[in-house]
């Protein structure tokens, strides 16, 4: 025979298994956390460069992140660097990328603004260190099998002065090349010939942002030229730093110059 329960005893644990139920369910449906992550760095594509990949995501609707300010070590610098905006977007999430040479990398931390005045601050500072040799990689040659040779007899041979012909590679342009920031312009010096067009940006870093300040190009050229153009606002009269960015035979160089300090 089932033993009785009580009406007020079923009630009181039906209430309190709903009570249960209902607390679970905002942890259950939960928006997920804005972050910032290193994405990777790696080498890119087939050329030289090295590229450093952040992404942001799980930004709430109609928010957007702004400026991106990382600090670490790479070639040619050890500081802290700012990319104004996403270089890439791709449904909800945003990708920024820092580009330079081979060499060892580190991102010690960084720091996105976001459209409704925070900020994220990165989530896995430190990870992916190291040191990156990029270039292409040497296609290997076929060597032919031998084959039977019969043996030569000897022939005498006036001996001839036959010179060693050497292997002369073409010159990169931007192997040898270097910005110079002056109070009303700019100038970027290419110490060897340009086989292509080259097409030139200048950035200013003011108040912590690389700022658009000027642009230029250059066609194909059969000997060193020298690009020039005038900044196309007025920069601030202290010493600031001056980037240039080159997008030569479908790669992209970055130089950097000092403007220095000017009265007016």
């Amino acid at each position: 025979m089932m033993p009785k329960v009580k009406f007020s005893n079923l009630v009181t644990a039906l209430s309190l298994l709903l009570a249960v139920s209902i607390a679970l369910i905002p942890a259950a449906f939960a928006a997920p956390t804005p972050m910032l992550n290193l994405s990777h760095i790696s080498c890119f594509g087939d050329g030289d460069q090295v590229e450093v990949h952040f992404v942001v995501v799980n930004l709430p609707d109609g928010v957007t992140p702004l400026a991106l300010t990382f600090t670490g070590t790479w070639p040619g610098g050890t500081g802290t660097e700012t990319i104004p905006a996403p270089t890439q977007v791709s449904g909800p999430t945003y990708h920024y990328s820092f580009y330079g040479g081979s060499g060892f990398y580190e991102v010690t931390g960084a720091t996105v603004a976001l459209s409704d005045g925070s900020t994220l601050d990165l989530h896995n500072p430190g990870e992916y260190t190291g040191t990156y040799e990029c270039g292409p990689t040497p296609t290997p040659t076929n060597t032919p099998n031998p084959t039977d040779t019969p043996t030569p007899t000897d022939t005498p041979v006036p001996p001839t002065n036959t010179p060693t012909p050497t292997n002369t590679p073409t010159p990169d342009p931007m192997d040898h090349c270097y910005g110079v920031a002056t109070c009303t312009g700019w100038e970027l010096h290419f110490l060897h010939a340009l086989l292509t067009d080259a097409t030139i940006t200048a950035y200013a870093r003011i108040g912590g942002v690389w700022t658009v300040v000027g642009s230029g190009s250059s066609g194909p050229t059969i000997e060193p030229v020298t690009v020039t153009g005038s900044w196309n606002q007025a920069l601030p009269t202290k010493s600031i730093p001056i980037k240039f960015v080159v997008v030569y035979r479908g790669k992209t160089y970055v130089e950097y110059a000092v403007k220095p300090a000017c009265s007016n």
